[in-house]
């Protein structure tokens, strides 16, 4: 009996400086055999071709020309197919780890980490696991366990509520949304009440002012 071999990925990379570009790509060859690579330099190129499909992986910087990769990684998330997105950045800050992660990236790499880690991160990322760089890893664990006082509602919402709220900030109708998401419109109407109760709000012309001042 034949056993199927599962395919190697498909990687978007999201850079738009050529030499790391060069290096990167070098470095997947090498941490992903056989592996397909594309590669784009802006938010607007990432986006058209996650919309396109055929993507598993997108690899993004946070600092892209005209707008940040984390537009890209929200992007992702909500899309029918979503890939695994994972950031490579200088960014090694908490608040930057952390902001990605709750915009819905798979993992975090710094650019200063050993090569290896781009690889395991794909590698966790694919099937369906969190990974951070050791050099991060650490840090946020440190943030995690800090005393501090109750965070702003926004962040205690799940992906999945957060995805909505934005979605109806932006005036699309819950059958929309759940027809875009693959989801009954029962769900979405549970995430649409979870996160109005979780941000103190009772309609969507509340959360519409919500959001704002308060980008979800």
């Amino acid at each position: 009996m034949l056993v199927e071999r599962p395919r190697p990925p498909k990687v978007l990379l999201v850079e738009d400086h050529p030499l790391v570009v060069r290096g990167l790509i070098g470095l997947l060859r090498d941490e992903l055999a056989g592996c397909e690579i594309a590669q784009v330099a802006t938010a607007e190129e990432a986006i058209r071709a996650i919309d396109a499909g055929e993507v598993d992986v997108v690899l993004v910087d946070l600092h892209l020309p005209g707008t940040r990769g984390l537009e890209v990684i929200r992007h992702a998330v909500s899309s029918p197919k979503p890939p695994a997105s994972i950031v490579i950045s200088v960014e090694t800050g908490t608040e930057h780890v952390v902001e990605a992660l709750r915009a819905g990236a798979r993992g975090y790499v710094s650019k200063g980490s050993d090569p290896e880690h781009i690889g395991k991160a794909i590698r966790s990322a694919l099937r369906g696991a969190r990974y951070l760089s050791p050099d991060l890893a650490a840090k946020v664990a440190e943030y995690v366990v800090a005393p501090r006082s109750d965070p702003e509602p926004r962040h205690r919402l799940t992906e999945r509520e957060t995805l909505v709220a934005r979605r109806l900030a932006q005036g699309e109708r819950v059958s929309d949304i759940a027809r875009e998401l693959g989801l009954s419109t029962k769900t979405v109407s549970t995430y649409r009440t979870r996160a109005l109760d979780k941000l103190g709000l009772r309609t969507n012309a509340e959360l519409v002012r919500y959001a704002m001042n308060h980008p979800l």
